[in-house]
């Protein structure tokens, strides 16, 4: 399960957002790094069991994160028998762009990954584009280029998403323009309740374990990840990576 959030600012400065929903039985994760795809590097935080990603971006400022698709049948047999979905995106990091994320996500076997829904934006210009696996077929999908939510869960998986759309919607039209804080303080939220339903949600087996905000512009991208949950941890890591392109000077404020 998890939520995520989008924020298009200009041609080359967004936000995305994303909370990561686990069982709590699972290892926790290790806070972000910098690491390679090739000669490319990238910063993501580090899966504690099977050492993967769920979120990444790379020095030409493309993101991408995945999710769990609960809207196909699920396979049968042990975790054992599947490749971790958390291996995808460190194999697509070194893509500059749209384009090249979706071929090589093409030549990526996939046949022992469970399905999954994974989203990529680039900039210069921002572009959003969506896929969905469902063990048998790969279905690409453009996605508009505007302020979205989207969310994976396991349990009544439309009504979970309609509530925390209502959320989302209601929490930006009173608070207006995108900032950095008010994009950790919605993550943050336990409205409309606390419980399974919330942005920052919990319940007996599972809860939100995180919350990574990638902020990017044209010369470089920002990392900021809250280790724990997110309606009560305050113990914020941040990464900085330059990226490639630096003709335009819309440094992210320090």
């Amino acid at each position: 399960m998890c939520t995520i959030s989008f924020y298009p600012v200009s041609s080359n400065r967004y936000f995305l957002s994303m909370n990561r929903d686990e069982a709590r039985t699972r290892s926790a994760a290790l806070q972000p790094g910098i690491g390679y795809s090739g000669k490319i590097q990238y910063a993501r935080p580090v899966d504690g069991e099977k050492g993967g990603t769920w979120i990444g971006v790379n020095q030409y400022g493309l993101s991408i994160c995945i999710m769990n698709w609960y809207g196909v049948s699920q396979p049968d047999g042990d975790k054992n028998d599947f490749i971790s979905r958390g291996w995808i995106i460190p194999n697509l990091m070194d893509s500059v762009n749209l384009v090249d994320c979706e071929q090589q996500l093409q030549q990526l076997s996939l046949r022992k990954i469970r399905p999954f829904r994974l989203l990529a934006i680039q900039t210069n210009p921002i572009q959003v584009k969506e896929w969905y696996w469902d063990m048998n077929h790969l279905r690409p999908e453009s996605q508009p280029a505007e302020q979205n939510i989207w969310t994976s869960s396991g349990w009544k998986p439309k009504h979970v998403h309609n509530v925390r759309k209502r959320v989302f919607d209601n929490f930006w039209k009173v608070q207006g323009e995108v900032t950095l804080d008010k994009i950790q303080t919605l993550h943050a939220t336990q409205l409309p309740e606390p419980g399974p339903l919330a942005i920052s949600m919990s319940h007996s087996k599972a809860m939100s374990v995180s919350n990574t905000i990638i902020e990017t512009t044209s010369v470089k991208a920002v990392m900021h990840y809250l280790d724990g949950f997110p309606a009560k941890s305050h113990n914020w890591h941040r990464v900085d990576l330059r990226l490639h392109r630096s003709e335009i000077t819309d440094e992210i404020e320090t």
